[in-house]
């Protein structure tokens, strides 16, 4: 009899020690019991496999995605005949303008002579235009140069002029 009263209280304690569920304290549904971990865990986070921030992991999207941004540089400057504005962005050739916008800019929607820089993760970059004779690459003066910080969705302008 007592062999299977112990028996019994083995098999009890066991089966209690074994406690199954969600181990991980960062996770929406945490079972601070669990002494197993059951692959049960649900995770907050960015569900949008297009964002820059997405987490496979994470199965209620909680508002944080980021997504990539865009940069449109428009021009001012007047340029004389035979001559061009090269735009170069973290020292590569993006574009050129050919001709100045004649009105004002208000905004990324501006119908002026635009050069878009697409799909961009937040960050600061640098950019530097050149007054150059058309047709060429190098020489010219520096006539613009500068850093611009972009967040996450946002749409930003940078007028030369």
């Amino acid at each position: 009899m007592r062999i299977l009263l112990f028996a019994i209280f083995a098999v009890g304690f066991v089966a209690s020690s074994c406690n199954k569920g969600c181990t991980d304290f960062s996770a929406t549904n945490y079972d601070n019991t669990a002494t197993s971990d059951d692959g049960s865990c649900e995770y907050l986070g960015c569900t949008d496999p297009d964002a820059s921030n997405y987490w496979s992991r994470a199965l209620t999207d909680d508002g944080t995605c980021l997504y990539p941004s865009d940069i449109l540089f428009f021009n001012l400057i007047d340029i004389q005949n035979g001559f061009q504005i090269e735009l170069y962005f973290e020292d590569e050739y993006v574009g050129r303008f050919l001709e100045a916008c004649n009105g004002a800019v208000t905004g990324c929607e501006s119908g002026c002579p635009k050069i878009d820089i697409l799909d961009l993760e937040p960050g600061t970059y640098s950019y530097e235009a050149y007054l150059r004779p058309g047709g060429t690459s190098v020489g010219g003066d520096l006539v613009y140069s500068g850093t611009i910080s972009i967040g996450a969705t946002q749409c930003k302008f940078v007028v030369l002029e």
